[in-house]
């Protein structure tokens, strides 16, 4: 063993208390690329991920990322399909469509098959199968216009707008509280708004006139609003019992003026989403590349970070050699720095050994720069085993 690690050693035994840590490491999996393209929407129970893919007729179809894949029978002779959520038993709900027709059907997944549910497209569902989504109405002009709807033991019911021709439900939670968007009168403006009912409440935006709300849980909304410059970024609400928006807060992008969204939260608050065609998680007042948190990938950009779990697990979209491929991406131990599966001598060497020539990849603390301080983590972390 080198004296470097020799001194890495000592260092361990004599660090002071830290009072930052390392930032959570990822193994990226890659989900496959089928014919050329995919995504991952959500998780379903035990981090099963779940989305579309590229069929071998050029057609999307809606999918499992097992191991092998299960993918998911089409119905009702629609020709394309994606999975976009999961109720806690494991039934898998999407859309059914096909281009140029405008009557999409939501879909059902379970141990006796795919079969259709109602003339909507189901984006999100809650614990008891309740599912939110987007339904289509005709109006005067012969216009198909998107309008929030909520299916419930076979019934759909659709929701109220802002006094806008359109609005579009995007998340749900147990109390079947729904979120989304909505026009104004006259279609002046989008707005970010809570269903608790049949009628939406206007959440408010950073300062500027549109927004969109994309996840829901307990007293936190998340999504996008537009800012009072016009820029759109990540957008959390803190709500009350009532429901009542008691704080609005800007989650930050990769740079001061760059874009944001948020997509995907977990029960905990972590949020994940994506800025500057990064994707990105939101964390301890700051916005974090989570293509930083991967071991690098020839070829690879993470893009979108649709969802995270409870188990910290995220899944979305990114590129791969210029084609769009789904991603999953599993928490690891840091001090693992080999990434082995494993936290023993050899991390040790591997981190001293790029530690002593300034190499980027000891950067431990990602904040671009090698120094004591990311000696100090890696010390601490590999002292705890993890």
């Amino acid at each position: 063993m080198k004296n470097t690690n020799m001194n890495l050693a000592a260092l361990m035994i004599s660090t002071l208390a830290i009072s930052s840590a390392a930032g959570q490491a990822y193994t990226l999996v890659d989900l496959g690329a089928f014919a050329g393209q995919s995504e991952a929407y959500a998780l379903a129970p035990g981090s099963i991920p779940l989305g579309s893919f590229v069929n071998p007729d050029s057609h999307f179809q809606s999918v499992l990322f097992t191991a092998p894949e299960t993918a998911l029978a089409t119905v009702g002779g629609y020709k394309e399909q994606v999975a976009f959520t999961s109720d806690a038993t494991g039934r898998v709900y999407g859309t059914s469509y096909s281009f140029g027709d405008l009557t999409p059907s939501g879909f059902i997944a379970d141990s006796s098959g795919v079969s259709l549910l109602a003339p909507f497209a189901a984006r999100a569902s809650n614990s008891a199968g309740v599912i939110a989504g987007t339904s289509y109405a005709v109006d005067t002009g012969l216009r198909y216009l998107p309008r929030a709807a909520v299916w419930n033991n076979g019934t759909l019911s659709v929701l109220g707008t802002l006094g806008g021709a359109t609005a579009q439900a995007l998340a749900i939670d147990d109390r079947a509280w729904i979120v989304g968007s909505s026009t104004t009168t006259g279609e002046a403006s989008s707005r970010p708004v809570l269903w608790k009912s049949t009628t939406p409440t206007d959440l408010g935006t950073l300062g500027g006139t549109g927004g969109q709300a994309t996840a829901i849980y307990g007293t936190r909304i998340i999504g996008h609003s537009q800012s009072a410059s016009g820029v759109r970024r990540a957008t959390l609400w803190n709500i009350d019992a009532s429901g009542s928006v008691v704080s609005r807060i800007d989650l930050g992008a990769l740079t001061p003026t760059a874009y944001s969204y948020a997509l995907g939260m977990n029960s905990t608050g972590k949020i994940v989403g994506t800025s500057k065609f990064h994707a990105v998680l939101f964390e301890n007042n700051s916005c974090v590349d989570l293509n930083t948190r991967v071991p690098p990938s020839a070829g690879w950009t993470l893009e979108k970070a649709w969802a995270i779990n409870d188990s910290g697990v995220i899944v979305g979209g990114g590129s791969y050699l210029g084609f769009p491929r789904a991603f999953m991406l599993l928490p690891s131990c840091p001090a693992d720095f080999n990434h082995d599966g494993f936290v023993n001598g050899n991390d040790y060497d591997e981190f001293a050994s790029v530690f002593d020539v300034a190499d980027i990849s000891a950067d431990f603390n990602h904040d671009g720069f090698v120094n004591g301080d990311d000696y100090d983590l890696f010390a601490s972390a590999f002292d705890a085993g993890c």
